[in-house]
Order: C-alpha cells, then structure tokens, then sequence
C-alpha cells in the first residue's frame, strides 16, 4: 500500500538490490519492502528484522507518513 501511495503521488520508487532483513517477509511484500527499504520510508525495527507479522503502531505510521511527505516532496 504504501509503495503505490508514493507512485500515486508522482515519485515511483525503486527496489533495493538487497534488503538486510533476515526474518521473514512474504513473498507477495518482498518487492515492495525491498522499495520502500530503498527509499528510507521504512528501515525496520532492527538492523536486521523487518518484523512484518508485528502490530504496526501509531508512532510508526507517524514516522513513515512524514518520510513519505519528505520522499514525495
């Protein structure tokens, strides 16, 4: 969702050759992970782990709404 929210705004992203994460992510999330990894929009929760299957919090979705704006311009 998030990776179509920044190309609706104009600024397509594009996928890192590798992200560093060792834990788990699906297969139908990796591509987009990998582009918003790329992009600083969404880091992790460790240099690590993306921790995808973990409730996803409200100062978080704050930090990636800002980064977003600041990405999208």
């Amino acid at each position: 969702m998030l990776a179509r929210l920044v190309e609706a705004l104009g600024k397509p992203l594009t996928a890192a050759a590798s992200a560093p994460f060792t834990d788990t992510v699906s297969d139908w999330a990796k591509d987009s992970v990998a582009q918003v990894y790329n992009a600083g929009i969404m880091t992790g929760t460790s240099a690590t782990t993306f921790d995808a299957k973990a409730n996803y919090t409200i100062e978080q979705s704050i930090v990636t709404m800002v980064r977003i704006a600041d990405y999208a311009g």
